[in-house]
């Protein structure tokens, strides 16, 4: 299961494991001072301090790797059903059917606001704002201009996921220097 952190789910953490280390260091400043368990309080709040925020950290990077690794396959997904001969408008309301991790319901809205009358280039500029990741937005903006150029769309796709597989790889290298 994937969880998306946005900004106040942040602030709340840090406030609250501030909060909660601060009460913990009172407490041991108050009730264990000279005792042998002052220090471990000590270390027990700097630990709690830390911790809440490292979750929401673990959580957020989860959400974004999740994406990050499902848009290629998303994007050769959509390649092959152009290739099959769906226009893209259909080939996106039919991968909205399949599982693509936190992507699934980013995808699902974004085909429902094509089945509502939004715009193509609209709904799929809507779906990299929404799912926020680099690659996301960049792999967005390549579908419209896509979908803008026509005629053999499928090979354009084939190039664009071909581009964000190697975006997605180059980034990978990056991380682990």
């Amino acid at each position: 299961m994937y969880i998306r952190i946005s900004k106040t789910d942040k602030i709340i953490g840090w406030a609250a494991s501030i909060g909660i280390g601060l009460t913990i260091l009172v407490a041991d400043f108050l009730y264990l001072w000279g005792s042998p368990l002052f220090d471990d309080y000590i270390i027990f709040a700097l630990i709690e301090i830390c911790l809440i925020p490292a979750v929401l950290y673990f959580l957020e990077h989860r959400w974004i790797s999740g994406c990050d690794d499902n848009i290629p396959l998303l994007l050769r997904d959509l390649t092959e059903a152009q290739r099959a001969g769906l226009p893209l408008v259909r080939a996106i309301e039919e991968a909205a059917k399949r599982e693509y991790g936190p992507l699934t319901g980013e995808l699902k809205k974004t085909a429902n606001q094509i089945t509502w009358g939004i715009p193509f280039a609209e709904a799929i500029l809507n779906f990299g704002e929404r799912v926020g990741t680099v690659l996301a937005k960049r792999a967005a903006r390549l579908m419209v201009e896509a979908s803008r150029a026509g005629a053999r769309v499928h090979d354009i796709f084939e190039v664009i996921t071909n581009s964000v597989q190697e975006m997605r790889t180059l980034s990978l290298k990056e991380k682990l220097r």
